[in-house]
């Protein structure tokens, strides 16, 4: 399996991605930077978490379009009378 992926350094470890089952490697360095932030180790690697990232942006983009000001509508409202319909 060394073969396939190149030299590893001692404390590498190799993970496969849970979305596309590609197995990628999970370095010593990363894995002290996680432990020392208190992360979960990766579940998926780096091409299918750009992904998770894009599309949760996307959704949260779309998801907070700005409001109407019913406010500002009901004193217009208010102060010039209600719209007369034809």
């Amino acid at each position: 399996m060394e073969e396939e992926y190149g030299e590893r350094k001692t404390g590498d470890t190799i993970v496969v991605c849970v979305q596309c089952n590609t197995p990628f490697v999970f370095s010593a360095s990363e894995q002290e930077r996680y432990t020392c932030r208190g992360f979960d180790p990766p579940r998926r690697c780096h091409t299918c978490r750009k992904k998770r990232i894009n599309v949760n942006d996307l959704r949260r983009k779309t998801r907070l379009k700005p409001k109407k000001n019913v406010y500002q509508e009901n004193q217009y409202r208010y102060h010039n009378g209600p719209e007369e319909k034809w």
